[in-house]
């Protein structure tokens, strides 16, 4: 049979070409499958600053290897009389112009993060798009190259592609230090798309783009690969509020009217960030029972698989995080009963609801010197029986800082981190808080009224001060909350 060769690799033809049509399509279905399990955005877990320092110098090795290797390459093909003649590839002013619009989207999309983080957000992008796109695409013309090197062909491709794999996986592993990356449907979606394209691609030979149908299915693709890569830096909005599985239970319109109304008026007005939507208190139903008198005060299924939700969509970075978010959720499958209901400590453990306020230009957070504990700790507070953790963040916002909450641009109304920490105090008075900490939209001079009765003072704080500062009267997990933030590099 006759083999069909335009570029740097031969066409497919035959059955060939069905059968990689066939395996594409499979591939295609399979991830359009996960996408509609995946029911809300991942977040990648973050590697350490050792973990990041080795993935930096493997990626350089790597690329170090492929030059080497590639060299190697060249030296036999200039040996043997095959570099002449060789096309251009037509396609590089696309991959070119798709770099430059996915790195300045990624730069708009992520003003509310540091310029140093935006940029290397934007760079990260930039570099692991294309990749997408390589390694299917590596895969399907590794063995087909052209022209073949004598005397072992074979070992010239391992020659070049192993490194070049290499080269593609630890690129893409640098996606893990971008702390915007989620992954989401559109992204698994936007995948499997590009997988149908190169399947119909396939069906035409999966030809070199010297002709207007290669050339169109090969930049619809790379197009595709880029669309894949930016969906991991959109910002998301949940679906906690969405989702039909956690919608609560139909009520009269006035009780809904009075959950939902926003704060106005008094410090809260004045205090509030920019113009940002505030954030509702979810319309829920109200336990029944006498709290003052220490009854446990019934929970409804919609509020138990409201905070359930939250716990179970957290994606911790480190084992003591994913511990943390186990043993929890553990806790609320054996109980009902995670209100504290009589002060200070009835039952242990019950559940918290902290928020920092936030300053991602500035990268700063606001911490309180909490008078009782002797620590500079988040604001936020117990979440009162029947309350949701939102409505709890809504109220505490007003009550220790005088502002009205507004939802952070990157985490919405998700909660970005959960501990279970035993707390501080006479032995006899220690109980394990379950918290979970939300970030609210703040900005460094900001109006604040912060409560004299709590706190002896607030103040912003980066990640190099408080690494500074000594953490022994800092809340314990302050450094991990702000890596999960994207704050601590």
């Amino acid at each position: 049979m006759t083999k069909t060769v335009d570029g740097t690799w031969v066409s497919y033809s035959g059955t060939a070409r069905i059968d990689l049509a066939i395996v594409l399509v499979a591939v295609a279905a399979g991830m359009v499958y996960a996408g509609t399990r995946l029911r809300r955005p991942v977040r990648l877990p973050r590697p350490s600053e050792t973990a990041a320092g080795i993935m930096v110098v493997a990626w350089l090795l790597a690329i170090a290897a492929f030059l080497a290797c590639a060299g190697q390459y060249v030296s036999a093909m200039r040996q043997h009389h095959l570099l002449h003649g060789l096309p251009p590839h037509p396609i590089s002013p696309v991959t070119g112009a798709c770099a430059v619009v996915i790195f300045v989207t990624i730069l708009i999309v992520a003003r509310s993060h540091r310029w140093p983080v935006r940029l290397a957000s934007a760079a990260i992008g930039a570099m692991a798009a294309p990749m997408v796109f390589e390694f299917p695409f590596d895969l399907i013309v590794m063995a087909r190259t052209y022209p073949p090197i004598p005397p072992d062909p074979v070992t010239y491709r391992v020659l070049f592609f192993a490194p070049l794999f290499l080269v593609e996986f630890a690129t893409l592993s640098f996606l893990t230090l971008a702390p915007m990356v989620r992954l989401t449907r559109s992204t698994v979606f936007s995948f499997a798309l590009m997988l149908a394209v190169f399947a119909a691609w396939a069906l035409s030979g999966f030809a070199f783009p010297a002709t207007p149908g290669p050339f169109a299915f090969n930049a619809l693709s790379k197009i595709l690969a880029f669309t894949t890569a930016l969906t991991l830096f959109l910002p998301q909005r949940s679906e906690a509020s969405t989702s039909p599985e956690l919608a609560p239970p139909v009520r009269s319109a006035s009780s809904i009217t009075g959950d939902l109304a926003p704060l106005s008026g008094g410090p809260a007005a004045a205090g509030g960030c920019g113009r940002a939507r505030p954030i509702p208190s979810p319309p829920l139903e109200r336990g029944i029972g006498n709290t003052a008198r220490g009854r446990i005060t019934c929970m409804s299924a919609a509020l138990k698989s409201m905070i359930t939700d939250l716990v179970s969509g957290l994606e911790p970075a480190d084992d003591l995080g994913r511990e943390h978010r186990r043993n929890a959720l553990s806790w609320l499958a054996g109980t009902d009963d995670i209100f504290r209901r009589v002060k200070p400590l009835t039952p242990s453990p019950h559940l918290v609801s902290y928020f920092l306020l936030v300053d991602r230009p500035a990268g700063s957070v606001l911490l309180c010197d909490h008078r009782l504990s002797g620590l500079w700790l988040p604001t936020g507070g117990h979440v009162e029986p029947g309350e949701h953790p939102l409505g709890t963040i809504r109220r505490e916002a007003v009550e220790e800082l005088g502002v009205t909450a507004q939802p952070d641009a990157v985490f919405q109304d998700r909660p970005f981190f959960l501990t279970m920490t035993e707390t501080v105090g006479p032995p006899a008075l220690r109980h394990v808080d379950v918290s979970l900490w939300f970030a609210l939209a703040g900005r460094v001079g900001q109006p604040l009224h912060p409560d004299q009765r709590e706190f002896t003072q607030v103040r912003w704080w980066t990640a190099a001060e408080l690494r500074h500062a000594g953490l022994d009267r800092f809340e314990p997990h302050l450094l991990r909350a702000l890596d999960a933030l994207g704050l601590g590099c």
